[in-house]
């Protein structure tokens, strides 16, 4: 441990010492020595911790905190930094991600432990691996978050690590799983140091072990990882979905899938491909860029003919994003440039959305006709056409917590939402909840 180097900026000193034990747990998962009299070595035995603390002995912490030590462990010299901790989406914590993909640091996060069909922050971001929690049986945990960002699975229940007493210690959690791969990912920048985290991420999901659906689904991403990825190890450059420099080398991407892309070396194109059906509405757009990327995007139809393009979102926003109406099913292919030739990374994603009778045509117009939804699933809705509101029904369970998280994929709307709950076998005149905007 690398005591010297280390800071609390909980609590604003240079004293790192753990004073909660989730830091200690997580480290040994990742990195215990061989040896240690306590319980069996970590993933990595003979990385160095760099001991950084951001929240108190409460487990408490802030986004300054957290974004002031992501950069803090960059300027030492960190290669992989490990997030065994969820949080929201803000403006300092995105940059400090950023500013660790840039510096070619490996980020490695916990997906959440909210039993949601999205990964929370800062896992969420493009470019970090998120990480989501196995049983014994190599299921997903009953409480691991999982959907299109996820990448990795890894051992998350029943976890027995070291202990800030000395001692050991057992816990639940994605924050158990999280250094299983942070501690893979040191043993490959043991053996490819210029790697970059992108190479890194697609060299772990391409030894993982395949659980679930064939190939990369929503509940286990890539799969399980394995605990020594170095053997036989050959790095693709750039990232995973290389070569894809040309149309007729497009990779195809799962629709809803973020995809993390890496425009290297600087004026490189990346090609992807996806299967479109007609009278859907679709969005595709860069996302979360660091490093310097300023992307352009062109979508070309089945016949090889432009159907949509952009630059960036806006005077102060390098992403791209593009929606369009398809008229012709047939496969379809985006070219993402690199406009300002800096190189850099980005997410790539492609959402889709029914105008017709799969979403108006239903009759979910009030709160009476609602449609039934399953927790756990992400639905695309429409505001169309205007004014038009959408009712949506899920049955709940007393004692457990829900979250309701709206995303407006289309930057023009700003979208509400209000909770009703039961009353006297139907719908309450008056919402419960209102949740509005959250940024």
């Amino acid at each position: 441990v690398d005591v010297a180097n280390g800071y609390d900026f909980a609590n604003g000193d240079a004293d790192a010492t753990d004073d909660n034990g989730h830091g200690t747990m997580v480290a040994g998962i990742a990195s215990a020595s061989k040896d240690n009299r306590a319980w069996g070595a970590g993933v990595a035995p003979s990385a160095t911790i760099l001991p950084v603390k951001v929240a108190d002995a409460l487990g408490q912490g802030t986004d300054a905190s957290l974004a002031q030590g992501i950069v803090w462990a960059v300027d030492r010299g960190a290669d992989i930094i490990n997030l065994s901790l969820s949080g929201s989406d803000g403006a300092l914590l995105r940059a400090a991600v950023a500013y660790a993909l840039a510096h070619d640091v490996v980020v490695v996060a916990a997906a959440g432990n909210y039993s949601l069909g999205e990964v929370s922050y800062p896992a969420a971001y493009s470019g970090v691996i998120a990480v989501g929690a196995t049983g014994r049986d190599d299921k997903l945990a009953q409480f691991s978050n999982w959907g299109p960002k996820v990448d990795l699975v890894a051992p998350g229940t029943s976890i027995m690590s070291t202990s800030y007493d000395g001692t050991v210690g057992w816990a639940d959690g994605t924050s158990e799983s999280s250094p299983f791969v942070a501690g893979a990912a040191a043993l490959l920048k043991a053996v490819e140091p210029s790697a970059t985290p992108l190479e890194i991420s697609a060299q772990l999901q391409t030894t993982a072990e395949d659980l679930g659906a064939a190939g990369w689904d929503g509940r286990y991403g890539s799969g399980l990882v394995k605990a020594d990825p170095t053997a036989g190890v050959t790095f693709t450059q750039g990232d995973q979905w290389e070569s894809d420099n040309t149309s007729a080398e497009a990779t195809l991407v799962e629709q809803d899938r973020v995809c993390d892309h890496a425009l290297s070396p600087a004026g490189d194109v990346d090609w992807s491909s996806f299967d479109a059906t007609a009278g859907v509405s679709y969005w595709a757009q860069t996302v979360d860029l660091w490093g310097g990327a300023d992307t352009s995007m062109t979508v070309y139809g089945p016949d090889g003919r432009v159907v949509a393009s952009n630059d960036d979102v806006s005077a102060s926003d390098a992403s791209s994003l593009v929606q369009w109406a398809c008229v012709t099913t047939g496969r379809y292919r985006i070219e993402v440039r690199d406009a300002a030739s800096k190189g850099g990374g980005y997410g790539l994603k492609v959402s889709f959305e029914l105008k017709d009778a799969a979403d108006v045509g239903t009759g979910d117009n009030t709160v009476h006709t609602a449609s039934q939804i399953e927790v756990g699933r992400v639905y695309h809705r429409s505001y169309y056409p205007m004014p038009e509101y959408d009712n949506l029904s899920f049955d709940v369970v007393a004692g457990r917590t829900y979250e309701i998280v709206t995303h407006d994929f289309d930057p023009t709307v700003d979208s509400e939402a209000w909770l009703y709950q039961p009353l006297n076998g139907g719908p309450s005149i008056d919402p419960v909840w209102v949740v509005q905007d959250v940024d």
